[in-house]
């Protein structure tokens, strides 16, 4: 009985870590996803739309986002904190 126990709480024990293992791959997969988005997107030129206007695209967003701001270090903050965390982003200065 006791070898049953010890069989069920090991096999419980390596489920929980496969699983949470499994959980940060993906996670780690989903963000290099992102981040390679954004390096795209920094090179793209949409200067025909507007002058200022850059594009972060990901797949299977959350939500898409305008973000306006005067300062472009803040709208580079922005774009990369909102493309990191599943977000498309297009970013102007006015």
């Amino acid at each position: 009985m006791a070898i049953f126990i010890l069989a069920v709480i090991i096999f419980v024990v390596a489920d929980i870590l496969i699983r949470f293992t499994i959980k940060k791959i993906q996670e780690k997969k989903i963000r290099s996803e992102r981040e390679k988005a954004l390096e795209v997107s920094l090179n793209l030129n949409f200067t025909t739309e507007a002058k200022s206007l850059k594009r972060a695209e990901v797949p299977n967003p959350k939500a898409k986002i305008l973000c306006v701001d005067d300062e472009p270090i803040i709208l580079d903050s922005f774009r990369k904190i909102l493309v990191l965390d599943g977000y498309c982003v297009d970013t102007v200065e006015t």
